[in-house]
């Protein structure tokens, strides 16, 4: 079974939203996050459309389907997390929401590098 997650990435002109049908849970949304930051401007450089079609392309790694513009987690009602993206003081931070089909809890926030960490240990 899949692990539904929709990203959205935000900045002071708008919200761009990507639907990513797999391995949606925070190690794995984290990692790809970050990995996100290879095809994306250079930081402090952030613009979330830009960010988000960045995300789009680590995301499909070549192959078809998986990845998606969306227009929003509202558009889902299969997903098990969301994730909103940001740029603030220098640092790229995320919230991460628990999704089930009537409700959502927000689990964590934090800049990438701490949330990383966190959730590279929890996994060991």
């Amino acid at each position: 079974m899949s692990t539904r997650a929709c990203y959205t990435f935000k900045d002071k002109e708008g919200a761009y939203s990507v639907y990513y049908h797999y391995d949606g849970y925070p190690l794995n949304a984290l990692q790809m996050i970050s990995k996100a930051k290879e095809a994306a401007w250079e930081f402090p450089r952030f613009e979330a459309d830009e960010y988000a079609a960045a995300f789009c392309c680590i995301a499909k790694d070549g192959k078809a389907g998986g990845a998606r513009l969306t227009e929003g987690p509202h558009r889902h009602g299969d997903l098990a997390y969301r994730y909103d993206i940001w740029f603030q003081n220098n640092n790229l931070m995320v919230t991460i929401w628990h999704v089930d089909f009537h409700n959502e809890k927000r689990m964590d926030t934090g800049n990438i590098n701490e949330m990383l960490s966190k959730y590279v240990a929890r996994k060991k």
